[in-house]
């Protein structure tokens, strides 16, 4: 069995055939959501139902529209549904890397934008950065075992698993020479 551990809640350590791989979990999951979304596979945020919803009440711009996006906001990981008793919506499950005002923030971004003709526009590789740089896990997240064996394999199934789309180096790897060097 490979050893796969969490180090400063910020790496995922794998042992490799000559020593060992430092992958930094939020880049890697950037890069996973990036080719998913250039690819228009489902994107399959991982998403936690809150035990009570959250309601909120949106600018009657994004009222008006977010009816449309409730598609797109669930590929996310997000459940909205409008409370009609209650004349507001309701916010049920949220990307598990979002805190709830980031979630909301998201939502307003995404519909009500003052650049929304831009942002429909930008291409799809722009759009593809910018919407996984939102949703990757951040540094500081605790990872399940089943997390991390559930990245490094969508990691090294991608063609260039190296580096983000923006260029940042995903995987740092260090030899048994490179460690005993420094013992």
């Amino acid at each position: 069995k490979t050893i796969v551990f969490q180090f400063a809640n910020k790496y995922i350590v794998s042992q490799s055939k000559d020593g060992f791989m430092f992958v930094d979990q939020s880049r890697a999951s950037e890069k996973i959501i990036y080719e998913k979304l250039i690819q228009n596979e489902n994107v399959a945020i991982e998403s936690q139902r809150l035990l009570t919803p959250h309601p909120h009440n949106f600018s009657p711009q994004v009222n008006c529209m977010i009816q449309e996006y409730i598609p797109i906001l669930t590929q996310y990981g997000i459940e909205i549904e409008y409370d009609r008793n209650e004349n507001q919506y309701l916010l049920r499950s949220k990307p598990l890397s979002q805190t709830i005002d980031e979630c909301i923030d998201f939502i307003e971004e995404l519909i009500a934008s003052p650049y929304q003709e831009e942002l429909m526009n930008e291409k799809r590789e722009e759009r593809a950065i910018r919407m996984s740089k939102k949703l990757k896990i951040k540094h500081g997240e605790k990872l399940t075992d089943y997390q991390m064996q559930t990245i490094l394999s969508q990691l090294f199934c991608l063609p260039n698993c190296q580096a983000t789309a923006s260029g940042e180096k995903i995987i740092h790897k260090f030899t048994i020479q490179d460690i005993e060097n420094q013992l």
